[in-house]
């Protein structure tokens, strides 16, 4: 008898061991706090928000009543009706509790509804990362398109640069022919050999304005893509 005597009291104190703490809500993080704040508070603590109801000044003693029969601290388990004002909590009271079977169904309504909560901030926090994702897909395809057309847009100032530089030998041969114009009595020779100069500069300028009439064509197909990307 007494090895079981003291097998049960083993039993019992392990027990008592392993059992975890109470969780409690106290008194001063309910008071004067954001009403959604303290409902996810206390769901989290396992307590039930039967109701939030207005705070009515008028009913003075009554809400003196209540607030002066509500714990200190709120036990696990427990159901309160909280007393909002400007969305902030008032007071608290504990609620009534019903029949046994309205209290099981109850319980079983809590924990569903607990297991809810947990799938709706579950799937909450999925929708971000997806938005997340999305947004950075976004992001992503922008950079692309500016690089494309930052590299579109160096390869036109490229063109445009060597049109000018066309352009430029085109308005030296030019002033050479003149040049060459006012002084071909007295310079003979320099005028030969500066017509092969020039010449030589012809084939230059042809093939310059081949250039040019290519860059021309290109100009109007990025013209083409730029009113086509703008559409």
């Amino acid at each position: 008898v007494l090895q079981n005597l003291a097998g049960e009291w083993f039993s019992n104190v392990s027990k008592k061991q392993i059992t975890p703490p109470e969780r409690k809500i106290p008194q001063g993080s309910v008071i004067d706090k954001p009403i959604d704040q303290v409902q996810k508070k206390l769901n989290r603590a396992n307590i039930e928000v039967v109701s939030v109801e207005e705070y009515d000044p008028v009913k003075a003693k009554l809400n003196l009543k209540n607030f002066a029969s509500a714990p200190t601290n709120l036990k696990e388990n427990s159901r309160v009706v909280l007393f909002q004002e400007n969305g902030k909590v008032k007071y608290y009271a504990l609620a009534e509790k019903g029949p046994a079977g309205v209290e099981d169904l109850r319980s079983k309504i809590f924990v569903q509804t607990e297991r809810i909560t947990e799938v709706a901030n579950l799937q909450e926090t999925k929708n971000a990362e997806i938005k997340g994702l999305h947004d950075e897909v976004v992001k992503l395809r922008d950079q692309l398109e500016t690089v494309k057309i930052e590299d579109l847009r160096t390869k036109v100032n490229t063109q445009e640069t060597q049109i000018a530089e066309v352009k430029g030998l085109q308005d030296e041969v030019a002033r050479l022919k003149m040049q060459l114009q006012t002084s071909q009595e007295e310079q003979k020779r320099t005028i030969a050999e500066r017509d092969r100069e020039i010449a030589s500069l012809q084939a230059s300028v042809k093939e310059f304005r081949k250039v040019s009439t290519d860059l021309t064509a290109l100009r109007k197909q990025v013209n083409l893509l730029r009113r086509g990307g703008n559409s």
